[in-house]
């Protein structure tokens, strides 16, 4: 009995929903400064954590203040 409802909605979902592309470039000409501000963001995470995984002194010690920064921040 609620099969036929439910597959209409699934139809209009499929028919009338943007696809990935058309609602990333609407985002983008909504959103363009927070997009690159998120892409960037993500692009500095990727590098440090590249950095995490050879162990390097220098990034085991950037880790700690990082992670001692998060603390004091949270508790003030």
């Amino acid at each position: 009995m609620l099969g036929i409802p439910t597959a209409l909605v699934g139809l209009y979902a499929y028919r009338f929903t943007p696809n990935e592309d058309d609602l990333h470039a609407k985002l983008r000409e909504k959103y363009p400064d927070k997009i690159n501000a998120s892409e960037n963001n993500m692009k500095e995470m990727k590098i440090f954590f590249d950095k995490m995984k050879k162990q390097s002194p220098e990034t085991n010690q950037q880790f700690e203040d990082l992670m001692k920064e998060g603390k004091s921040r949270r508790h003030s």
